[in-house]
């Protein structure tokens, strides 16, 4: 046990100074992974351990919201919905095509595409009693993907020229 804990916060501590999305939550999963995957460790925390985490991650979470009027809340209320909406269009059409194609459980398939946060959908795999390293690795990848597009996109953007409006012309032409 001291071992895998050893290794989970090395692991963490480094990911975290990599600047990996996520890096304290994956680092560690990636130094258990190593540990478990290469059979130097037969290791389980205890469920009094495992509970205590997932209450203060929600309490994490959870005080993100500090200082959020009710106003607040409600005035972005429609945009709120308004991205929910798309994503899980986005997001069912992606589970749609993996079900179809793979024989993975519907479940793990729903939870891994679903739009959230990484530590929240990896608590709520744990929760499920689903695959966390198979939602994990999910998130992560849609995080990656989401860094390189966005990345791109912003060095295209930057090479455009300005628009015609703002050069003297008039878009009324």
């Amino acid at each position: 046990m001291l071992l895998l804990v050893g290794v989970a916060v090395a692991f963490a501590l480094i990911f975290l100074r990599l600047r990996f999305p996520g890096g304290l939550l994956f680092g560690a999963l990636a130094g258990s992974a190593v540990l478990h995957g290469t059979g130097l460790i037969h290791a389980a925390l205890p469920w009094w351990v495992g509970g205590a985490s997932v209450i203060t991650l929600g309490a994490l979470v959870g005080s993100r919201f500090a200082n959020t009027s009710a106003r607040m809340l409600l005035d972005h209320l429609g945009a709120a919905f308004g991205s929910f909406a798309v994503s899980m269009a986005v997001a069912t059409v992606f589970v749609v095509i993996v079900a179809r194609l793979f024989s993975f459980p519907i479940a793990n398939i729903v939870i891994a595409f679903a739009p959230g946060a990484q530590d929240t959908m990896m608590v709520l795999a744990l929760a499920l009693h689903l695959d966390p390293v198979y939602v994990g690795a999910h998130h992560l990848a849609r995080f990656l993907v989401v860094t390189v597009a966005i990345a791109v996109a912003a060095r295209r953007i930057s090479k455009r020229p300005l628009h015609h409006a703002a050069q003297g012309c008039s878009c009324a032409q």
